[in-house]
């Protein structure tokens, strides 16, 4: 039977690009839904076992990145480095810094903020438990040059002075 003879609500042939759309969807739900959650006796054991898987994959091309996930990490932390206004320890084995903001602006209120003003998302630490106030994750599986550009953003931004803290709107 030929796909003509199927109404144009389950493909439109002439379209070209709905097979694109559907699998891109299906993709995303499979990483982002149907993702099974990590089983681990411990969270050291789990630790242990990523910090293994991240060591195998260090020689490993992400993306369409020309250079391998070992040498954009390095390249990335020195990057990290130069963010004032924050502490941090730069990861050793991850694409992820938990960073410690020393100007007291709740990790929520900047998180929302970040992405007007610095054109840059950051992980609220709240959303990683109470403990998590004070911080923002971030994520550096980026180019370097993409990475050096939000450090920029986020520099200038954090360096300025923290807007004035009026009432919330309702």
């Amino acid at each position: 039977m030929s796909h003509h003879l199927f109404r144009d609500r389950f493909g439109r042939p002439g379209k070209g690009n709905d097979k694109a759309k559907g699998e891109g969807l299906v993709e995303y739900a499979r990483s982002n839904v149907v993702t099974p959650a990590p089983v681990a006796a411990s969270f050291e054991a789990l630790n242990a076992d990523l910090e293994r898987r991240c060591r195998t994959r260090q020689d490993e091309r992400a993306g369409r990145h020309a250079e391998g996930i070992g040498t954009r990490l390095v390249a990335d932390r020195a990057v990290l480095r130069s963010l004032p206004a924050v502490m941090a320890a730069p990861p050793d084995e991850a694409f992820y810094l938990m960073a410690r903001l020393s100007h007291g602006e709740p990790s929520l209120d900047l998180a929302f903020r970040l992405p007007g003003d610095a054109k840059v998302g950051v992980a609220p630490g709240t959303a990683f438990g109470p403990e998590g106030e004070g911080f923002v994750r971030m994520c550096f599986a980026i180019s370097p040059s993409l990475a050096r550009e939000a450090v920029a953003r986020l520099s200038a931004v954090l360096s300025a002075a923290r807007p004035a803290q009026g009432p919330k709107p309702t």
